[in-house]
């Protein structure tokens, strides 16, 4: 198994647990994995860090801890919510990337456009 991919189902599981403890107080694995309808075997590999969740289930967890897949997987170190702030600042970042004169933009502007673009449609599919 490549180390990356260790990394990767440690960070989820640590991410698993911060938000099991912060947004489920007095909640253990079990009832957690009874909530999600999942077997409790499998929730304590995801939250220990042993198995790596597909992206259906990491939207279900996001889902039910109210953040993102982002969040979890760590891209983001944020873990609120997609809000209507969120957007209006997305939209914001993008209008300062379109020119008033009807030119093309640049490739740099255009790779971010994507990116802000692409971040705001994951933070939306989570929700």
């Amino acid at each position: 198994m490549a180390q990356e991919d260790k990394d990767y189902k440690k960070v989820i599981g640590s991410r698993l647990h911060a938000l099991r403890i912060k947004r489920k107080p007095g909640y253990h694995r079990v009832d957690v994995a009874k909530e999600l309808n999942m077997a409790p075997s499998t929730y304590n590999d995801y939250e220990g860090g042993r198995r790596g969740p597909n992206g259906g289930v990491l939207i279900q967890f996001a889902k039910y801890y109210e953040t993102t897949v982002d969040y979890i997987t760590g891209h983001i170190d944020d873990d609120s919510p997609i809000n209507e702030g969120d957007i209006l600042g997305a939209l914001s970042k993008i209008t300062k990337f379109m020119n008033n004169d009807g030119s093309e933009l640049t490739d740099q502007q255009r790779e971010t456009l994507t990116n802000n673009l692409n971040n705001l449609l994951s933070k939306i599919n989570n929700d």
